[in-house]
């Protein structure tokens, strides 16, 4: 069964933002990753990637902040997706440019 792209993957996208930003990364990362698996390979697909890369980071480290130093190369791996510029304006597009300040506490 082939599955395609939601019709506008922009209010899913913005939800697990919110989501993000009221403390909540693994739901974060549930509602990104449903559409990621939808995306086609695209600068969005990839912007999407990163913001779950960097939610996986946050659910981790709200279970055990000693994870951080572990964690590094998960999260430059998600800088550098999210440092493209065409990713960037992908994700902007879509509504998410709040979602290129997320930083982790």
């Amino acid at each position: 069964m082939s599955q395609s792209a939601p019709p506008n993957p922009s209010a899913a996208l913005q939800a697990g933002l919110a989501l993000f930003q009221s403390g909540s990364p693994y739901a974060a990362h549930q509602t990104w990753e449903a559409v990621w698996l939808l995306l086609p390979e695209s600068p969005l697909r990839e912007g999407v990637r990163g913001l779950i890369q960097v939610a996986v980071a946050a659910a981790h480290l709200q279970r055990d902040p000693s994870r951080r130093a572990r964690l590094a190369g998960l999260l430059r791996r998600a800088e550098q997706r999210l440092a493209d510029p065409a990713v960037r304006l992908a994700l902007q597009q879509a509504g998410l440019g709040a979602a290129l300040d997320l930083r982790l506490e």
